[in-house]
């Protein structure tokens, strides 16, 4: 190892050296940064546990609990040690005494006790338990805001009204509000009869939370309540094997930003190679001047190898650093996500992650590049050739450690072998496409004969030798391709979604309607309206066999709703009875809904996409439990979904006849279509008379759908430009690498008569062709990726958005363009006259 040779080759081209260590942090920032801030999360999701579930154990359902559950509770709240407190969740309208307003909230109901573990953080300070007590409640500082209200005010809940006595600053079980339908509530169990809003069949999310002071005690007891719940509508955990939604929702985020930090390490590697590939080219007159002299290709290889892995460490280090900084951004960028209890430290694990990688992507992605120093001879330099590119074994073991590398990575976040395999094809097939559409795009500009000099000449700079043409359009566009596919689905979504709502369907949605209020609601509403009932129930058993038990759902949600869900008999299903079909449906089997209407036995029709999950057949006996009480139907045909119906016409699996429900516990359902300035009084009025019917507004709902996109977009958009700054580094890079055959080019242009404004232009046209090629390879392939993802994921029409593609397009020749520029305002500023000087020196 020769000392002096080695730092001469890392000082003496800084440029390309700086491109070289920028790489190798970009190939590390993105993974180190979202591990230790995922870390950070973990570590405050666990040590706070217990604050999180409120409890040591959890019992929580849809549905009210079973008379055996029921028993088991309260026997449990008789033990020394134990303690029991119910809450229940669910959305109401609460108004104004003093006026007319009305707001949709979320109504939070807990008996004493709550909360065991944590605290509900209040304004005053005061403790919860002294607050919260009958005739008051405590409110999210929103509603204030919203209705005009202040501490002291009375609030109508249902029947009754109640006295505002706190604000509200947190909760410890629900920690962030990902989807919030309105203001929190919390109001006191004992008052809970007295507001009259749970009847029979309204929607409420039931929890019991147990306290118990023996930590051995607490599986047992968890175990024990598991045997007697219901195991498919009812959940029993506790601290520990209890994961939130929040925990889900990090855990699956996190590693979809992981995989895009993979793609930005491929991406870097290939920086990487480039830029070590130029600064290789650079050094070809010495190596051969050192072989020449009797240097080894062994020993030149060691030296190059120390030079990349020194570089290498100084970028992991700046890399590393880079990463903690960025993790104190991600309080704003996450900042609608993030638990207010996390904290953010260095991770020494991530950090020890990050030496490790760091050498793995040096290792890996210098490898050919250095390898190829074998084949450098000192005749290559007296004929002024470099040795020709080859692909034997050598490289072809350089790509597949490559490809190895790029797996065991993505396989470390996902666990799954398959899903594993189907992102590292992806990502090479994606790599592969690029690269032999833009060989075919290069090969067919090689074979032009323009006329403009200017225009000939910018071509001709696209393949001058050394010049890193290629491997700029692959990581651009790539990198592009990536951030055009997120621009163009959410576009979609939002014009879907969003923009596309019809003016004349329902945007107000009335629920928890009861069977005895669907005249006085029809009256109200002045217009003929379709109710919709709903039943909840589960199957027992199919011709008698019971149903093998299995994992079902979150109860109360409808699979059959969906006909492409993967259907699961396990799960709680939501019946309705009418006697005729949708206009979003087909009969596929049966003459007609209920041939047999005047058969003693139930007749049920059943969705045809539940065949999946069993093959019913006309005369199949199907049994139902509806709250505990069993209901025998008999299958009396098989509906089809009909995709394109339009309006609110609800899919249901199961359509029974109305007699057959009509005594069942069920709450109904209604559309209509209000006009966005007159919902307001609207919900105002109906609630006024119907306290216990919730009214959805279908625009402020799909307002926060949209702001909850374009929050989560703009994470994804942050980490996909670090590809995107790859892609630059390697225009840098080329630029660098060309540096002496640019300057020869515009010394022998002003040589001739041109002008500077000439070469300039000579310049800045290389940079928009090779930026509107990269531009329009990525437009070609994110149109492509965001067509199938909304006409076949999201089953929506797919828009182009020709006009904005383009812009976006027009935006990125500007950066190509820009960047090249910048990166030769050094050549451009070469006098002719110094730089033949130079040369007759040398």
């Amino acid at each position: 190892m020769h000392l002096r040779f080695i730092f001469r080759q890392v000082t003496s081209s800084p440029r390309q050296t700086g491109v070289f260590v920028a790489c190798v942090v970009l190939s590390i920032v993105t993974l180190v940064s979202i591990g230790g801030f995922g870390e950070s999360v973990n570590r405050a999701l666990l040590k706070d546990a217990r604050r999180l579930l409120a409890g040591d154990i959890i019992v929580q359902s849809r549905f009210p609990f079973e008379p055996a559950l029921e028993d088991a509770l309260e026997d449990l709240a008789t033990k020394p040690g134990i303690s029991v407190a119910r809450t229940y969740e669910f959305i109401t309208i609460v108004g104004d005494p003093r006026g007319d307003e009305t707001l949709l909230s979320e109504l939070k109901v807990v008996e004493p006790g709550y909360p065991f573990y944590g605290e509900v953080a209040l304004q005053s300070g005061a403790p919860f338990s002294e607050v919260l007590r009958p005739g008051r409640v405590a409110v999210g500082q929103n509603l204030l805001d919203r209705m005009g209200l202040a501490l002291g005010d009375r609030i109508r809940i249902g029947g009754e009204t109640f006295e505002i006595a706190d604000i509200v600053l947190g909760e410890p079980d629900q920690p962030v509000d990902f989807f919030s339908l309105g203001p929190r509530i919390f109001l006191s169990a004992s008052d809970l009869v007295a507001t009259g809003l749970i009847q029979q069949g309204s929607r409420v999310f039931y929890k019991a939370l147990i306290l118990v002071s023996d930590d051995r005690a607490v599986d047992a007891i968890a175990g024990e309540l598991a045997e007697v719940a219901d195991p498919v509508q009812v959940d029993v955990d506790t601290f520990l094997t209890n994961q939130s939604s929040l925990q889900r929702f990090y855990e699956d985020f996190l590693t979809f930003l992981r995989l895009i930090g993979i793609f930005t390490l491929m991406l870097a590697g290939l920086g990487i190679q480039s830029s070590l590939t130029a600064l290789i080219r650079e050094r070809e007159e010495t190596i051969a001047i050192m072989r020449t002299l009797g240097a080894t290709g062994r020993f030149v290889i060691i030296q190059f190898y120390t030079v990349a892995h020194a570089l290498g460490a100084l970028g992991t280090l700046v890399g590393l650093a880079l990463a903690i900084l960025l993790q104190l951004v991600f309080p704003f960028l996450f900042g609608p996500f993030l638990p207010p209890q996390v904290e953010f430290v260095i991770s020494p694990t991530s950090i020890g992650e990050g030496i490790l990688l760091g050498i793995f992507v040096v290792s890996v992605f210098t490898f050919l590049p250095i390898n190829r120093l074998r084949a450098l001879k000192p005749r290559y330099i007296f004929q002024k050739q470099s040795p020709a590119a080859s692909f034997g074994k050598v490289e072809s073991l350089a790509q597949g450690m490559i490809l190895v590398f790029l797996a065991a990575m993505t396989y470390r976040y996902l666990q799954n072998a398959e899903r594993t395999a189907y992102f590292s094809a992806g990502i090479v097939v994606l790599v592969l496409v690029v690269t032999l559409l833009g060989q075919g795009a290069l090969k067919f500009l090689q074979r032009q004969r323009l006329r403009r000099l200017d225009t000939r000449q910018a071509l001709r700079g696209l393949f001058r030798p050394r010049n890193a043409t290629l491997a700029i359009i692959v990581t651009l566009s790539t990198s592009l391709s990536v951030l055009f596919t997120i621009y163009l689905v959410q576009r979609n979504l939002d014009a879907s979604f969003v923009q596309a709502y019809p003016a004349d369907a329902p945007n107000v949605f009335l629920l928890d309607i009861q069977p005895d209020q669907r005249q006085g609601v029809r009256e109200f509403i002045g217009e003929a309206v379709e109710f919709t009932p709903l039943v909840s129930a589960r199957i027992r058993s199919i011709n008698g066999q019971p149903i093998p038990p299995g994992e079902s759902s979150e109860a109360g949600f409808d699979r059959g709703r969906d006909p492409d869900a993967a259907p699961n008999l396990n799960d709680v299903f939501s019946l309705t009875y009418r006697s005729e079909l949708n206009e979003n449906e087909t009969l596929v089997t049966g003459d007609a809904l209920f041939p047999g209407d005047g058969a003693e036995i139930a007749q049920v029709s059943v969705l045809q996409s539940l065949l999946e999950a069993h093959p019913f057949q006309i005369g199949d006996q199907i049994e139902f439990d509806i709250q505990g009480v069993r209901l025998m139907a008999e299958v009396a045909s098989i509906r089809a979904a009909v995709r394109e119906a339009e309006g609110f016409a609800p899919l249901f699996s199961f359509v029974l006849r109305e007699q057959d429900l009509l005594a069942a516990p069920q709450t109904i359902v209604t559309a209509v279509n209000v006009s966005r300035e007159n919902v307001p009084q609207f919900q105002n009025d109906l609630v006024r008379r119907y306290p216990n019917i919730t009214v959805i507004d279908i625009g402020a709902t799909l307002d926060t759908l949209a702001a909850l996109v374009a929050d989560i977009t703009t994470i994804i958009r942050f980490f996909t430009l670090f590809s995107l700054i790859a892609g630059v580094l390697i225009i840098i890079s080329s630029v660098l690498a060309t540096r002496f055959a640019r300057i020869q080019e515009a010394v022998y242009f002003k040589v001739l008569g041109a002008r500077k404004r000439f070469v300039l232009r000579v310049f800045a046209l290389e940079n928009v062709f090779l930026g509107l090629l990269s531009a329009a390879l990525a437009l070609v392939l994110s149109q492509a990726a965001a067509g199938i993802l909304i006409t076949q994921f999201f089953e929506l029409d797919f828009r182009p958005f020709i006009g904005s593609s383009l812009l976006v397009m027009a935006g990125t020749v500007i950066l190509v363009t820009t960047v090249g520029l910048l990166a030769s305002v050094s050549i451009l500023q070469k006098k002719p006259i110094t730089f033949m000087r130079e040369q007759t020196v040398e």
